[in-house]
């Protein structure tokens, strides 16, 4: 008999109600920018990808203004080779809300963007390490984790061809959007954007190879981080591979307003 009365409250929707205002909504979505299509360099190598599979996601509200009504979370594994904004997460809440958001390692949790086929997801939750990694256990070595970015692709120009094939298993330092005021009931869309390009920014600025293919240093056509290591900088990164590991990854995000998301010295491109 109780079991019958349970199924009678689930069935009529008669459960004790939730007292608190009716909140509103933010729907996040990512799009590609500079990777479907490719992009070139400044200094005339022609990029494309193969691959760019990213773990992107674990929205979080830091503010006390704010009463949150989802648990969000989570990462979505998304294939921005698909042109177009790809859903990222649909966030309820109420007040003066500051989201973050971050590229962090896919798990087991992590929900299947877009194309995201049993494959690929396999091949972001596999654990595994690299030199790279700033996380470290109590005994000093890297964990073995998911990864949060891979990336397959190709350089040309004037008749050489560079391949690189990167996998980044980093927490890039989360990006805290601006306030946003939600009210009850109204939907507020938060468009970002992930801009290939980005990986391959010099310090001046601009998007450059030669210094990049010139450190393959076996002459295999095939660039790999640990050659990029050998590389160094000027900034604090003190070498290209962790320059691009660790600063540039952070960066590859933006918001559609240039000041929602991103770093206040990200370029965004025209």
């Amino acid at each position: 008999m109780r079991a019958l009365s349970l199924l009678l409250v689930f069935a009529c929707g008669c459960l004790p109600g939730d007292l608190r205002e009716p909140p509103g909504r933010v729907v996040a979505t990512l799009s590609p920018m500079e990777i479907a299509a490719g992009f070139r360099t400044a200094d005339g190598w022609d990029i494309s990808f193969g691959r760019f599979v990213m773990a992107f996601g674990n929205v979080e509200n830091i503010s006390d203004a704010c009463t949150v009504y989802s648990d969000n979370r989570y990462s979505r594994i998304l294939d921005l080779l698909r042109p177009g904004p790809q859903h990222l997460t649909t966030f309820f809440a109420a007040g003066s809300c500051k989201l973050s958001v971050a590229i962090i390692p896919a798990d087991g949790d992590s929900v299947l963007g877009e194309g995201i086929d049993g494959e690929t997801r396999e091949r972001m939750i596999a654990p595994g390490n690299d030199t790279f990694m700033m996380v470290r256990t109590v005994d000093g070595t890297a964990p073995a984790i998911g990864a949060s970015l891979e990336v397959i692709g190709s350089a040309e120009k004037l008749g050489r061809v560079v391949s690189f094939h990167w996998t980044f298993r980093q927490f890039a330092p989360r990006l805290t959007c601006d306030v946003l005021e939600m009210h009850a009931e109204e939907t507020i869309e938060l468009e970002l954007y992930a801009v290939g390009s980005t990986l391959f920014r010099s310090i001046e600025g601009e998007t450059r190879f030669d210094e990049l293919a010139a450190a393959d240093a076996d002459g295999d056509g095939a660039l790999t981080l640990l050659e990029l290591d050998a590389i160094p900088t000027t900034d604090d990164h003190r070498t290209v591979a962790k320059r691009i590991y660790h600063g540039l990854l952070r960066e590859l995000i933006i918001g559609s307003d240039i000041e929602l998301c991103a770093p206040t010295n990200m370029p965004r491109p025209g």
